[in-house]
């Protein structure tokens, strides 16, 4: 996918909030847009399980998590998403190409991630009218027919210098892999990566490790007309 430089301009306004420990700051010696373009990393999310994906984001496990400043890779609908098969033959869902953080490619690795998302197992609650009143800055709890959930991820490194795209890949028994890729072409799992994580979580359970809802207490950022 080619990034145009005005895109790149855009990109730049809001780097600090998608920052990881792993990207060069701005400012920094040899800084330049080209670099800058090289190091430009999209993110793609590929969905294995039964469940709905909500609001993915991500960040260097070195770090404090806050959701509002994480770089951000998308959600996983069943009725919205790009759809695909396996070289087994076996359906998957995925969102490709979200955009953007700055990634140095440079530092060996690999890199550990921690990644945070939100498992809707239940679109009717969600969106029916429990779901409406529902005030995720209000509460610690998840919404009706949610769960968080929470996992560290290893992504193997380094990063290919012509990869573009951190996959993020959600497998059946609450496996999260991390993989490198390029932002033209949707790369999944093979059938048999899939297979090996293909046992399902106990009835009930939705992840590894589920958390609190991680946007209670954070304001929300005042509307702009």
């Amino acid at each position: 996918m080619e990034i145009t430089m005005k895109f790149i301009a855009v990109i730049l306004s809001f780097t600090i909030a998608l920052l990881l420990t792993a990207c060069k700051p701005q400012g920094s010696p040899g800084d330049s847009a080209a670099e800058t373009l090289a190091n430009t990393m999209t993110t793609s999310s590929y969905n294995y399980t039964t469940h709905n994906l909500y609001d993915i984001s991500f960040k260097d496990a070195t770090l404090p998590f806050n959701v509002a400043d994480a770089a951000r890779a998308g959600s996983v609908f069943f009725r919205n998403s790009s759809r695909a098969l396996l070289d087994g033959g076996e359906q998957y869902r995925f969102a490709f190409a979200d955009c953007c953080f700055i990634w140095d490619k440079h530092l060996p690795a690999p890199t550990k991630l921690r990644v945070v998302w939100n498992v809707v197992y239940d679109l009717d609650l969600f969106e029916g009218e429990s779901g409406k009143h529902y005030d995720d800055r209000a509460s610690k709890e998840p919404a009706p027919g949610t769960r968080w959930c929470s996992a560290m991820v290893e992504v193997p490194g380094p990063a290919p210098v012509t990869a573009d795209n951190l996959s993020l890949h959600f497998l059946p028994d609450g496996t999260v892999i991390g993989s490198y890729g390029k932002a033209s072409a949707p790369a999944p799992l093979s059938s048999a990566q899939v297979l090996a994580h293909a046992a399902p979580m106990p009835k009930g359970q939705y992840c590894k490790q589920e958390i609190t809802n991680p946007w209670f207490g954070i304001p929300r950022a005042p509307h702009k007309e």
